[in-house]
């Protein structure tokens, strides 16, 4: 009998995001007959339970800070060497820097990245946060090139990748296979009627669901800036902001500011929104930057229309006019247009929301389907093997 490929997935985080989601899809697909997969992770999220369901062990340890990072080095090499790791396969950019420098240390051949978003992007504004984002770039960026390929969740991250400012990552390394979501996890939604009631108590309201962690590149104080001029022309929006994150309390400040606060919904984490996105007759995503998002993904397989902002690898996703509207990001005008003009146009929120969801489903062999995406990392993970072999 062959023996299995041992894998280690180190992930930088067990809350609630894509990235957490986009993980747990794959170590549920591999196929546990050729693979045998470990984890090493935080332990302070709810998602750790679900990882611990398809892994043969879960170890926790905080990546909170460098000094910690650091001594995780050396604790991931321990552990790689006494579970004799063939492949270690990081995600997130604080297991990153731990995980590929400890398996280098530990002799491993098979060493790879997957990089969901645009970490430590330079936003322009010059502040102490500009110039930590710098030197974070540089040093994770450096630590890519302890790995023997990185996988990039869609074209424009890896087009950033290689063409930063900086240090630069060689193509060569770089595979692009796209984020996608589990359609069968996703095939049975419930609770919308409650929602409904809960959120939409009024005749003719309509619902937009921002959902997303309250960190600035995901644009909710444009969308903020945006709704007053929304409210004008669309008396019945009321927008719920389902997340969390050290934004969270500018924002509920910025709402009062605005007047808003009537209007503005904040559902604290939501461990499956699922059932939102559902209710809502809109879902939108004004992001600064963007890898591939999979909120969206998920709101068109319910045949929802989106608004998102046009960057990063959204445009490969939402079809402009087609299942959504994408507009300049931090555009408040633009946003705002955008929304309303969805809002006020059932038959056209109709459309969209038919287009998307013939975008993102169909067979194993859909892009954005999690059964395809784990096909083609299981591939990585052979060829890497086969090349080691050779």
């Amino acid at each position: 009998m062959m023996r299995r490929i041992k894998i280690l997935q180190v992930i930088g985080s067990s809350n609630i995001g894509g990235a957490e989601r986009a993980f747990c899809s794959l170590i549920r697909y591999l196929n546990k007959e050729r693979f045998e997969i470990y984890v090493v992770c935080p332990s302070n999220g709810p998602m750790l339970k679900e990882y611990m369901k398809y892994a043969k062990e879960v170890k926790v340890f905080n990546f909170n800070n460098w000094l910690i990072r650091l001594y995780g080095i050396f604790y991931l090499k321990r552990y790689i060497k006494r579970k004799k790791i063939d492949v270690v396969h990081t995600h997130l950019f604080s297991a990153d820097f731990m995980g590929l420098i400890a398996a280098r240390f530990a002799g491993v051949h098979s060493k790879i990245a997957t990089i969901q978003g645009y970490n430590f992007s330079l936003t322009g504004k010059f502040d102490l946060r500009t110039v930590k984002n710098l030197f974070c770039s540089l040093a994770y960026r450096t630590v890519y090139r302890f790995s023997d390929k990185i996988i990039a969740v869609s074209e424009a991250l890896k087009e950033d990748l290689e063409q930063r400012p900086g240090i630069k990552v060689c193509g060569e390394n770089i595979e692009v296979i796209y984020n996608a979501i589990d359609q069968d996890a996703l095939s049975h939604v419930a609770g919308i009627g409650d929602l409904r009631l809960k959120y939409a108590q009024e005749n003719g309201v309509k619902l937009v669901g921002v959902i997303a962690n309250f960190d600035r590149i995901k644009g909710h104080r444009t969308l903020l800036k945006a709704i007053p001029a929304v409210l004008a022309k669309e008396r019945g929006a009321r927008f719920i902001f389902v997340g969390d994150g050290e934004d969270k309390r500018y924002l509920e400040r910025m709402t009062k500011k605005l007047k808003i606060e009537d209007r503005v919904i904040f559902t604290g984490t939501v461990r499956d929104a699922r059932s939102i996105i559902s209710a809502c007759d809109l879902v939108v995503l004004p992001s600064l930057f963007e890898g591939l998002p999979l909120v969206l993904m998920e709101a068109m397989l319910s045949s929802k229309p989106v608004v998102a902002s046009k960057v990063g690898g959204i445009p490969k996703l939402v079809k402009e006019g087609e299942s959504g509207l994408l507009v300049p990001p931090k555009d408040h005008k633009r946003l705002c247009e955008a929304i309303a003009s969805v809002l006020r146009d059932k038959d056209l929120a109709m459309a969209m929301g038919a287009r998307g969801k013939a975008i993102v489903s169909g067979g194993a062999e859909n892009r954005f389907n999690a059964r395809y995406m784990t096909k083609e990392i299981e591939k990585l993970y052979e060829s890497l093997l086969c090349l080691r072999v050779e």
